[in-house]
């Protein structure tokens, strides 16, 4: 139905490399925040209404789902397995890099939403493509109710009992 390119093929590769988890399992976790700290941040209104089943913005949780992200990695892909977060914050970015040193692996791609990629293009766009393979290309996938990790299960099919759901 569509046809990849080869720029973004080229990327996840490079990108794969970058963050050492090339040819090896992990497990991935999507965490949305709602654009934390972007100037696409989501309402008020938008983050109250979709809170910790959608969109989870606050440091505690984001813990606690990183934390459970490192036992199922342990659990289910070996002890000291990397871990690789998909978030659209960079606020949640640097501090994962900050609280887990190199076990969870992040990308340097720009927050970018799957719904405004009409008006978005080059590496925003590139960078959109590359986290949804690496993070469908995983061993498990942790996520929220989120369509964009729901794309990335349909680019790379997942067993739904490897599919934790945070609610």
């Amino acid at each position: 139905l569509f046809k990849i390119s080869k720029s973004v093929t080229s990327e996840v590769a490079q990108t794969k490399r970058a963050l050492h988890i090339q040819g090896q399992q992990y497990v991935s976790v999507h965490l949305r925040t709602g654009f934390k700290g972007t100037m696409y941040e989501e309402s008020v209104a938008t983050r109250w209404l979709h809170r910790n089943w959608k969109i989870f913005e606050d440091e505690d949780v984001w813990k606690c789902i990183m934390d459970y992200g490192l036992i199922l990695a342990d659990k289910t892909v070996g002890r000291g397995s990397p871990v690789y977060m998909s978030t659209d914050s960079d606020l949640a970015r640097d501090w994962a890099l900050s609280k887990y040193n190199r076990r969870v692996r992040v990308s340097e791609g720009v927050p970018t939403h799957s719904a405004h990629t009409k008006t978005t293009c080059g590496k925003a766009q590139t960078s959109l493509w590359t986290d949804l393979f690496i993070l469908g290309d995983s061993h498990s996938m942790i996520h929220g109710d989120s369509s964009f990790a729901t794309i990335a299960t349909f680019l790379f099919p997942l067993d739904l009992e490897r599919q934790p759901l945070i609610i």
